[in-house]
C-alpha cells in the first residue's frame, strides 16, 4: 500500500509539474461576510488526481484551489473534499460609509459559472468569468442575514 501511494504521488506530481491542470472548476459561489468573503468551489479532478486524493487526502490540492484566487491576499482553505472546497478570503472588503466594497479581482483560470449570494438572499449568477465581480453590501444587511 505504501508503494502504491508513492507511485500515485509520483504520477500526480509529474502531471502537475508538466503544467497540466488536474482540477476543472465547475462553479464558484461567493458569499460576502463583513470584510471577508467565503468561496464555495465545486470542481472535478482528473482520474490520477482523484486517485491521489482518495489515497492521500485533499491537502495537496489545496494550493491549486488557493491559486485560483491568487490576486487576493489572505486566502485560506476551511474545508476541502474530493469535489468541493470552502475557502475564506480575509479582509477582502473595504468598509466605507455603511457599505462593504469588494473590488473585482482576476482569477487565475476562467470559471464557467460564478454566483454571488447577497445577505438578503438574492443571488446573481455570471457565466464564463475571468474575474470576481465588483460588489457592495450594506453593513446592516449583513447583520440581518446573521440572525
Amino acid at each position: 500500500m505504501r508503494y502504491l501511494g508513492l507511485i500515485i504521488a509520483s504520477v500526480f506530481l509529474l502531471h502537475a509539474s508538466a503544467g497540466l491542470s488536474y482540477i476543472q472548476v465547475k462553479d464558484v459561489t461567493m458569499i460576502p461576510d463583513g470584510e471577508d468573503l467565503r468561496l464555495q468551489v465545486n470542481y472535478t479532478l482528473e482520474p490520477f488526481a482523484k486517485l491521489y486524493v482518495l489515497a492521500l487526502g485533499c491537502r495537496h490540492i489545496e494550493p491549486e484551489l488557493i491559486r485560483l484566487f491568487s490576486s487576493y491576499q489572505n486566502v485560506k482553505t476551511v474545508k476541502a473534499k474530493p469535489t468541493t472546497a470552502t475557502l475564506v478570503v480575509e479582509s477582502a472588503g473595504t468598509y466605507l460609509d455603511g457599505y462593504y466594497l469588494y473590488d473585482a479581482k482576476p482569477l487565475s483560470a476562467p470559471v464557467s459559472r460564478f454566483t454571488v449570494v447577497y445577505p438578503e438572499g438574492v443571488t446573481r449568477t455570471f457565466i464564463n468569468v475571468t474575474a470576481t465581480p465588483s460588489i457592495f453590501v450594506e453593513k446592516n444587511a449583513l447583520r440581518m442575514a446573521a440572525r
